[in-house]
């Protein structure tokens, strides 16, 4: 009944008075509509949210201020370090950054010994982050400078969703011990252990034009387990993420409903892997940054992070079990034979494709055929509802035990020992080292070949993001191709 346009463009004669008129009869009322919507909300749901909300700080003496995912990590850093006595440490979660309640902040904060103040966003030619100058800003107009506690500015997972308990720590630790007020966290810029002698003339370069590169980020701590300790984790590797996402999802309810327990899953911060943890109490935290109980490799990946006697499954069209390690590294079996992992195979893509079966009643039905019976407190009547399921019957009947494998003799190791991939011997060294494929195979695929954590240090070729060509020859990604064009 009353068409209007919003957003329309402003001319010069009327952009002043737009900009200027929209300060008090808009933006003042900001947070008064902001608590506004959150009472309609709790009416609506039950939920009550505020633009600031605050975990044991009335009397904390150290404070941790967050924004997102983590907060939940904070939160229970904080409560595991009061049950240990190691620390009272508070939490401010900072669910509306604009318009900032300063006045809010100012009281839970004022009089602490120190505040550490996760930023999620980079610091580009700023003397603060954004949260920081907001903080500071408004410590600063109380006046109260004898109450006023130092800042510290921890940047975290920086694109990178996965929060680490050991980073949180690290950065709680620096705080008690009045060190460094601008740190990155999850990040390192130098290693004690060089895999390779090019990495460590690299990195011996960088140490003589940058010799305190390495103070400006913190090595993780030996942080607590933030997962309750019956928590069950299942990690599946997979490259297609869209689909994993859809798989992961159908897989992580199955179990929970079957458990009666909650869950948390999510994609996680590398590329085709997917996390689910299942626990009887709310799961606050994910499971990326433990050891998983069950791994399902639907892909070729490193053999890390399971916990001893931990159970995998691994996708394999193979028919004759005395051939199945044969297309393993040494390295691979190496790591099953000492952290005794039980291993399992299945034809999962075959028998999914094939029968048009859904992967994630495939995946669950592996999984118990895997899982003892007294493994999981799993409720009887529904799993007789879910074994009636044919998917599920079809991945129970498809799962085969792998035998132990066996390792090649001294002699035989160091004959296979390069990893070096074929077609990368015969490609010059490039003068230029951004684009020398050796130097980036050195620093990048070396760590993926020798199944090690994929972990690289920040470096000069990381931040000028360049990459060199015939990449492609480091690793085989037809798999992920559906179409040719």
């Amino acid at each position: 009944d009353h068409p209007m346009m919003t957003g329309a463009a402003h001319g010069p004669d009327s952009r002043g008075e737009r900009t200027a008129s929209n300060a008090p009869f808009f933006l003042a009322h900001l947070p008064e509509i902001a608590e506004r919507a959150f009472d309609e909300f709790a009416e609506l749901t039950g939920r009550r949210y505020q633009s600031l909300g605050s975990y044991e700080i009335e009397d904390a003496d150290y404070v941790i201020v967050a924004q997102g995912s983590t907060v939940r990590a904070a939160e229970a850093l904080a409560a595991q370090m009061r049950r240990q006595g190691t620390c009272r440490l508070g939490v401010v979660n900072v669910r509306m950054l604009r318009p900032f309640q300063g006045e809010r902040m100012a009281a839970m904060l004022l009089g602490k010994k120190g505040v550490l103040v996760m930023e999620r966003t980079a610091l580009v030619l700023r003397e603060d982050a954004s949260l920081t100058r907001a903080i500071r800003t408004t410590l600063a107009k109380k006046g109260d400078h004898g109450r006023t506690p130092p800042l510290y500015s921890a940047f975290l997972n920086l694109g990178d969703p996965e929060v680490r308990s050991g980073a949180l720590l690290a950065g709680v630790m620096n705080m008690k011990s009045n060190g460094g007020r601008k740190i990155q966290l999850s990040v390192a810029f130098t290693s004690p252990g060089i895999p390779t002698p090019q990495q460590e003339i690299q990195q011996d370069s960088v140490l003589d034009a940058y010799p305190n590169i390495s103070k400006l980020s913190l090595p993780e701590s030996d942080g607590p387990e933030l997962l309750p300790e019956e928590t069950f984790a299942i990690r599946i590797h997979r490259q297609d993420s869209r689909l994993l996402s859809r798989t992961g999802g159908h897989l992580a309810a199955k179990a929970a409903n079957l458990l009666g327990w909650d869950l948390n899953a999510r994609l996680g911060s590398n590329d085709g892997v997917y996390h689910i943890g299942l626990a009887p109490q709310p799961l606050n935290v994910s499971s990326e940054g433990s050891d998983a109980n069950l791994v399902f490799l639907l892909t070729e990946s490193p053999l890390t992070g399971i916990k001893r006697g931990g159970i995998v499954i691994i996708q394999s069209s193979c028919d004759d079990p005395n051939e199945f390690w044969s297309g393993f590294s040494e390295e691979f079996k190496r790591t099953v034979l000492d952290r005794r992992l039980r291993v399992f195979y299945a034809d999962i893509e075959g028998v999914s494709i094939k029968s048009g079966r859904l992967r994630a009643h495939v995946l669950l039905g592996c999984m118990l055929a895997a899982l003892k019976d007294d493994y999981l407190p799993l409720d009887k009547r529904r799993l007789q509802d879910v074994l009636r399921d044919s998917d599920v019957k079809s991945g129970r009947a498809s799962l085969q035990a792998a035998p132990q494998p066996s390792l090649l003799s001294e002699d035989e190791t160091k004959s296979t020992a390069s990893i070096l991939p074929t077609p990368l011997r015969t490609r010059p060294i490039d003068e230029v080292p951004a684009a020398d494929i050796h130097r980036f195979f050195a620093q990048t695929g070396h760590r993926y070949a020798a199944e090690t954590t994929p972990r690289n240090l920040a470096d000069p070729f990381l931040a000028s993001g360049l990459l060199p060509g015939a990449t492609g020859i480091l690793r085989d990604q037809s798999i992920t191709s559906v179409k040719h064009p």
